[in-house]
């Protein structure tokens, strides 16, 4: 049996699987499985991983007949997974050559249900390192979890004991933060181990990605329609039903906030009753409690001010991040 599992889904990146499926060959630790699940990709991605399965049995690789979506396609990979441990790789980025080695010792060392490392994103123009928060400075791992921004299922790793029951997200978008909300609301802190080190590459430069697709104008009468809020009512919905709401509130509402100036940046025209809802039931609670940056604290006044203020302040933020990104900031 393999100690590691690791689990690629792919769909439309043949300009960058190789890359990805190279870091995990390159890897300094060698007890792993990578399961490569096709998720019907219509380019030449499929034959690729076949090809990387014919060179190496530690590669296998699943064809779906249909298109499911990412969500589905990572609980393919699971439940065929034959490790001890889960390490969930986007199949556009790439992990570094010690990324395994160093999540496993330190798990050995901790006798952690989940591994954190630091990643890198990479941009057109420039990357930047991101490392976990240190979690001493949280009550609970949700208000670790709503407090950093690394809450996508890749870059860590995970005991295969976490996924045995979970909802399977019915969006691909942030799907990774309704899954991992759900694993780590049944996850003391003390179960929680953190790698300083870098040990993921992070893609924001793919043309084809979730996130760069969104950065198109979303046209709607009402916050709640757009895909990130629904996420979190979603979340919010869930943590009522296991009668933790209450507890991590403050903490939530600052997550929430953070995806609703995505969405004040992404929307065509903001609703005033949508803005209100924001200040009143969002802002507010949390703003004298936590340290809120120049670019929210600024577009929340400027939108409450005056919508047409609001939207000259979001011009010249998409204005800033098309000449330092090399294109329109996609949000998230």
């Amino acid at each position: 049996m393999p100690k590691i599992s690791i689990i690629i889904p792919v769909y439309n990146v043949e300009l960058y699987i190789r890359r990805c499926l190279d870091s995990v060959l390159l890897q300094t630790f060698t007890d792993y499985e990578c399961i490569l699940v096709d998720d019907a990709s219509p380019d030449n991605s499929p034959l690729i991983c076949d090809e990387y399965a014919g060179k190496d049995i530690r590669f296998k690789v699943i064809h779906k007949l249909e298109n499911e979506g990412l969500p589905k396609a990572r609980k393919t990979g699971i439940d065929i997974a034959l490790g001890e441990f889960i390490v969930h790789v986007d199949s556009d980025d790439w992990i570094e050559e010690k990324a395994l080695e160093m999540l496993l010792s330190k798990q050995r060392e901790t006798n952690a249900d989940i591994v954190i490392g630091g990643f890198k994103f990479i941009f057109n123009r420039w990357d930047k390192i991101s490392v976990p928060l240190d979690t001493n400075k949280y009550r609970f791992s949700l208000d670790w979890f709503f407090s950093t921004n690394g809450r996508a299922l890749w870059g860590k790793l995970y005991r295969k004991k976490c996924f045995e029951k979970y909802q399977v997200p019915g969006y691909s978008i942030g799907e990774g933060s309704m899954v991992n909300v759900q694993i780590f609301a049944h996850c003391d802190l003390e179960n929680i181990a953190i790698v300083n080190d870098v040990i993921y590459n992070y893609n924001r430069r793919n043309v084809n990605s979730m996130m760069l697709k969104r950065k198109k104008k979303y046209v709607s009468n009402s916050m709640f329609e757009h895909p990130c809020i629904k996420n979190c009512m979603w979340i919010k919905r869930y943590l009522e039903s296991l009668n933790l709401y209450d507890a991590v509130k403050i903490s939530f509402l600052k997550y929430m906030f953070g995806f609703m100036c995505v969405y004040l940046i992404e929307v065509n025209k903001p609703q005033k009753k949508d803005i209100d809802y924001m200040y009143n039931e969002t802002y507010l609670p949390f703003a004298s409690k936590y340290k809120i940056s120049f670019f929210k604290r600024t577009l929340m006044t400027a939108h409450r001010k005056s919508i047409f203020f609001g939207r000259i302040f979001v011009a010249l933020i998409r204005m800033y991040h098309l000449l330092r990104n090399g294109n329109i900031i996609s949000g998230g």
